[in-house]
């Protein structure tokens, strides 16, 4: 038996940070590359610390009424990510929609814990103003009607987080796994494997605008995410995950994702 929840974060203006970046130079188009970030804004209250030892995988823990959650890796499906144009507009043909917006390809993105950027797209993108970006994360259970090719898509993203990415057991409903430990108070650690099926539309406004001008310049948009205020609750006890490890309940569960967004940052 599966549980499910549908969540979506509301639109947001954020602040947009310019500073010197380059990736490429595109070929007509500029070059736009987003990417994620994870930050721990918990850390400087005290209650919470990401930390990296010495010949070790970074981590963000939170310490709890009740116990330690650590969090090693956060990892999810980003099925739509889209850059929207002011002015833009849709018209129908024969095959779908014709959109001057920006749309990437379906991705999977392990979401580093050292506080260091994933690139989730790196294209090139049409000359005008974008005024929003948005995405969305949802399972990978593909449409069998699905004559668009997406459904071919999805499943071969699915295989390839099964594969490559080393997830063996990701379930084709699941959108996010999270792994890492919880040590109760006098406890010892117990690991988890957790796996949510999570609808997520966050759109955040961009202000001032991100303008592409057809040049050489490139641009690199970076969306802060703070996983571990998914995990706190307002009583001052921390989510335990480790009841939640799929190899032991073989369920997907449900994530308040609502507060986990920060800002994002336009380097230019």
């Amino acid at each position: 038996m599966h549980k499910y929840l549908f969540l979506s974060a509301l639109a947001v203006p954020l602040a947009v940070a310019a500073c010197d970046g380059r990736l490429m130079e595109p070929n007509g188009d500029s070059a736009v590359s987003v990417r994620f970030a994870a930050s721990n804004p918990s850390a400087s209250t005290g209650n919470a610390a990401a930390s990296q030892q010495a010949g070790s995988a970074a981590e963000f823990a939170i310490e709890g009424t009740n116990g330690t959650l650590t969090i090693t890796g956060v990892s999810f499906v980003v099925a739509e990510l889209e850059l929207e144009r002011l002015g833009s507009a849709c018209e129908a043909d024969g095959e779908g929609s014709v959109c001057d917006d920006y749309k990437a390809a379906i991705a999977f993105v392990k979401l580093p814990m050292s506080g260091e950027a994933v690139t989730v797209a790196t294209d090139a993108v049409a000359p005008g103003d974008y005024h929003a970006l948005d995405f969305e994360v949802k399972n990978l259970d593909a449409d069998e009607n699905d004559d668009s090719g997406k459904r071919e898509e999805m499943l071969a993203l699915l295989a390839a987080i099964r594969t490559t990415h080393g997830f063996t057991d990701f379930p084709e409903k699941a959108s996010m796994v999270v792994e890492g430990t919880f040590t109760p108070t006098g406890g010892v650690a117990v690991a988890f494997r957790v796996y949510f099926d999570a609808e997520i539309e966050a759109e955040f406004e961009l202000d001032p605008v991100l303008s592409v001008d057809g040049s050489t310049r490139s641009h690199v948009l970076t969306v802060d995410l703070q996983p571990m205020r998914w995990f706190e609750r307002g009583d001052g006890t921390v989510v335990d995950l480790s009841r939640m490890d799929y190899s032991l309940t073989g369920l997907l569960f449900e994530l308040d994702m609502e507060d986990g967004f920060g800002r994002v940052q336009l380097d230019d």
